[in-house]
């Protein structure tokens, strides 16, 4: 098929929802499909554009065979509601131009956030007489009114106005949780429609494979260290004060244990301060890693962390978890009861989830781990998890028969 994808984030970001959209595209071009992609130009997670894509309107690229396709996009130096709004608006107009005279494809996949990208694909798809499907990683209106991000009932009405419409002109939506499809459908989308499309592990990949103690090697890391590692995005889903609070408590207490925070965010420097204002010694602060250099510090972490809000537990879906189980390091997360990180979770026993804001129970289920009190064996629990139902193929497979049957 001709595939037109239709999305803000993509190739070089290494982080987020670019890592899967990007994935996905050199699949399904690996399997001939012709691929294009129309997308902005890389400015996250640290919310800054290269300098020379400053004032660049369009610009085109291939990787291999798959054509990419930029857009003006502008990036914000504070984010807020406000300048958010802006933000993503400047793609939607800018990426609308280059869909109106681009080539016309069998189906226009497009990815959710931004919300308003559902407008221009039923434009668009109206114009050119193409299905479209709209791929939501992220429920992002609801999440933002959670996260008090987002206060104007007005706009509110609006992005909700806005979900509906596109919800109802899609062939198919699709989500990456079993709980935002059953949040979807509530919104009185039909249940035919609404179609699940999980994020996938890397599980072609075994840790053997990686040098070992190479990341240890150059950071300077003694091999009698004990690391717990978030790595991520640093943003308002977020919960970063629980990680701040155990590391304290572990400072006290213990000193073979480091905690490292690496990643860009909106709250990168408010991170920073706490740690200096504190003295937190034993966090080490790095910046979101190459793929390769995350995953050498992945082999050499001894558990990882997905401290994650309340507010934002069944709107969301941790992307991170699946190359954590993939390449078998346990987690702890803070998610509360009975949500779909929770379920994943304690269905793979790949790890300890902690009800969000509980501080001494978070801490104490490192110190589990870590001493390995509880006798599971949570990191290869993971990856057995994810090679029987996480692998890429079957993922990518599986959905694109499903949109298929109506294209």
């Amino acid at each position: 098929m001709k595939i037109s994808v239709l999305g803000i984030n993509f190739y070089p970001e290494l982080t987020g929802i670019s890592v899967y959209t990007t994935e996905m595209c050199q699949y399904l071009s690996k399997q001939g499909h012709q691929i294009s992609v129309y997308t902005g130009f890389p400015y996250y997670p640290d919310w800054k554009k290269r300098k020379q894509h400053k004032g660049v309107l369009f610009k085109n690229e291939n990787i291999g065979r798959i054509k990419i396709r930029r857009s003006y996009l502008y990036v914000p130096q504070k984010v807020t509601a406000i300048s958010r709004i802006l933000h993503e608006l400047s793609f939607i107009c800018s990426s609308f131009m280059r869909l109106l005279f681009s080539s016309k494809p069998d189906v226009l996949l497009t990815i959710s956030p931004p919300l308003g990208l559902g407008l221009i694909a039923t434009l668009i798809c109206k114009i050119k007489r193409i299905p479209f499907v709209f791929h939501v990683q992220d429920l992002q209106p609801d999440v933002a009114i959670e996260l008090g991000m987002l206060k104007s009932k007005f706009i509110q009405k609006i992005l909700f106005w806005c979900e509906k419409f596109t919800y109802n002109h899609a062939q198919f939506v699709s989500s990456i949780s079993v709980k935002m499809c059953e949040k979807i459908r509530s919104k009185g989308t039909p249940k035919e429609k609404v179609i699940l499309f999980p994020n996938w592990a890397d599980t072609y990949l075994e840790l053997n494979s990686i040098t070992k103690n190479a990341f240890r090697k150059k950071h300077s890391i003694s091999l009698d260290k004990k690391i717990v590692l978030y790595s991520g995005n640093i943003g308002k889903k977020q919960d970063f004060s629980v990680i701040l609070n155990s590391a304290e408590e572990f400072l006290h207490k213990r000193d073979d244990v480091l905690f490292i925070i690496s990643g860009n965010g909106a709250l990168e420097n408010e991170i920073k301060s706490a740690c200096l204002s504190r003295n937190l010694t034993n966090i080490l602060l790095l910046d979101i890693q190459p793929k390769e250099q995350f995953y050498q510090m992945l082999q050499d972490c001894d558990t990882c962390l997905i401290p994650q809000k309340a507010s934002a537990s069944d709107m969301v879906l941790p992307s991170k978890l699946m190359n954590i189980m993939a390449l078998g390091k346990p987690v702890v997360a803070t998610t509360p009861k009975g949500s779909q990180l929770d379920k994943i979770i304690k269905k793979s026993e790949c790890g300890i989830t902690v009800e969000p804001g509980s501080r001494e129970i978070f801490t104490q289920a490192i110190e589990n781990i870590l001493k390995n009190r509880v006798h599971i064996p949570y990191g290869e629990n993971g990856k057995q998890y994810a090679r029987e139902f996480l692998s890429m193929a079957k993922l990518i497979d599986t959905f694109l028969k499903d949109i298929s049957k109506e294209i």
